[in-house]
């Protein structure tokens, strides 16, 4: 039986996987974008607290993007703020109350937003009857890290915004993320740093944290070895942002290194990817292209998190 924690308590975590049912919406690409990001999150957190009301008792650790997906993690303090949660979330009112949420916050005239929440590896949209069965997953889930930094920015940027209301919305947003020389979105940039970029990989069906870089040779070789007739198809995918592999390059490599067999001919098609990109051939690029290959099997077997150095949180 969980008993009632204090606000200094941490019960545990769920993650809150959000889709859009539409093509034309990409929640993690409105994400990534400087000028939105700061919206999305305030739609989120206000989500939260009509479901749940004001913290403390739970807080956003991180939102991460899982493309197609965007992932919550929201960590729990008192157990019944998360017994609230569960509630809401089973009736299908927090489905809709993102979704309207969302929808103001990207200008949208039409969103619908698919919810899927999970802790401890197990899907709790399939046991929402049990609840003690979904708290006792979500106490399984304990935190190994504190309140992302970039949270704690949009925290911030949230209150002056609240505290200077009449201050354009687009000022509150430049200075959350000042935009700097090759600063497009996607990542934000850390004063002084060059620290690589973070995607999310599901591993296992959890959310694993991994900082990307630059293929190294034991990627290089274990593409090779496993992909077999597949290469072609990732070469085609690869080549959807890189120019060096369009037409006929992949044709030709099949070619001339027919006789050396297909481990070859893989072996080749990343290495032209290689000298070509440079640093910015990553294994982030390779798992994306086999994963729009639907060779999930490869990807996963490269994504070990005790080969990759990944976090799963």
């Amino acid at each position: 039986v969980l008993k009632m924690a204090d606000s200094s308590d941490c019960v545990g975590c769920a993650f809150l996987f959000l889709k859009s049912t539409s093509t034309q919406v990409d929640l993690p690409s409105h994400y990534k974008d400087l000028q939105t990001r700061p919206k999305m999150f305030g739609a989120i957190k206000d989500m939260l607290a009509d479901v749940v009301g004001d913290s403390p008792g739970y807080e956003i650790l991180k939102i991460l993007s899982s493309d197609p997906q965007l992932v919550v993690q929201v960590k729990f303090n008192e157990v019944e703020k998360c017994r609230q949660f569960l509630r809401i979330y089973k009736s299908g009112t927090l489905q809709q109350l993102l979704q309207e949420r969302l929808r103001a916050a990207l200008l949208l005239s039409e969103l619908e937003v698919q919810t899927e929440l999970k802790a401890s590896s197990s899907r709790l949209d399939d046991y929402l009857e049990k609840e003690d069965h979904c708290l006792s997953c979500i106490s399984e889930e304990k935190p190994d890290h504190q309140k992302d930094e970039d949270i704690s920015r949009l925290e911030e940027c949230l209150k002056n915004l609240t505290v200077e209301s009449g201050k354009p919305i687009t000022l509150i947003q430049s200075e959350c993320f000042p935009v700097t020389p090759g600063n497009t979105g996607g990542d934000v940039p850390q004063e002084g740093s060059t620290t690589p970029s973070q995607f999310v990989y599901l591993y296992n069906h959890m959310p694993c944290v991994y900082f990307d870089r630059p293929l190294t040779a034991k990627d290089h070789q274990a593409f090779a070895t496993l992909v077999g007739r597949s290469w072609k198809k990732v070469g085609r995918s690869l080549a959807k942002d890189c120019r060096a592999l369009r037409d006929p390059t992949i044709e030709n490599i099949a070619f001339e290194f027919e006789r050396e067999g297909l481990y070859e001919q893989a072996y080749q098609l990343i290495q032209k990817f290689k000298q070509a990109e440079g640093k910015k051939a990553t294994l982030g690029r390779l798992i994306e292209a086999l994963q729009d290959s639907k060779l999930q099997s490869l990807a996963d077997e490269l994504m070990n998190p005790q080969e990759q150095n990944g976090g799963c949180i």
